[in-house]
């Protein structure tokens, strides 16, 4: 019973986040990382030109290259196979390339959750009570 609860709760659980809401988060988290909030900003594209004077900031350090990395990894970027310019750029270009490239990394992330999901589901149907009323698999 507590197996099936919680297959069904990952399969229709409105809390389990879709790629678009995310996609918001991430961005939303990025400008946490850098010390800014997205609410500060009248448009998400000048929160994302602020975004990218920040990082343009960064790249002028001697280590700029190991703060990025760890910047993309707290932000799982290096997850999805994703920059951080990739990130700022689909801030501040809506459409364009980048957002395209993160959206589609971000549905196979939601896509891995639902095929695990649809798997646990599946091998919940193999489990049956035997003759004395003890459940198993098989």
């Amino acid at each position: 019973m507590q197996a099936q609860g919680r297959i069904t709760e990952a399969l229709f659980n409105p809390l389990v986040p879709d790629a678009t809401t995310m996609k918001i988060r991430l961005m939303e988290r990025l400008g946490e990382e850098l010390g800014i909030s997205m609410d500060d900003f009248d448009s998400r594209f000048a929160y994302g030109v602020a975004l990218k004077s920040i990082l343009e900031g960064i790249k002028r350090l001697s280590d700029s290259p190991a703060i990025i990395k760890e910047i993309e990894k707290n932000l799982g970027l290096d997850e999805l196979g994703i920059s951080l310019d990739t990130l700022i750029s689909a801030v501040t270009e809506p459409g364009g390339d980048d957002e395209q490239q993160l959206d589609a990394a971000l549905k196979d992330k939601v896509g891995e959750t639902d095929n695990e999901a649809k798997a646990a589901f599946e091998a919940l149907q193999k489990v049956k009570p035997d003759e004395n009323g003890l459940y198993s698999s098989g």
